[in-house]
């Protein structure tokens, strides 16, 4: 119990500090996962606009 208590308080200065390691882990997982989401993206906006085009 002690040990998780450590661990928690721990996490809570880690994460009051201006220089934040978990703020900032979180921060660089935040903009991969978006990159990830908007190149994966891409193909099927190309499809959506090719599509459009061939309505006429």
């Amino acid at each position: 119990m002690k040990v998780a208590q450590q661990a928690a308080q721990a996490v809570i200065q880690d994460v009051n500090s201006e220089e934040s390691v978990i703020i900032e882990a979180f921060g660089k997982v935040t903009d991969m996962l978006f990159k990830i989401i908007m190149f994966s993206g891409l193909p099927f906006l190309i499809w959506v606009l090719f599509q459009f085009s061939r309505l006429n």
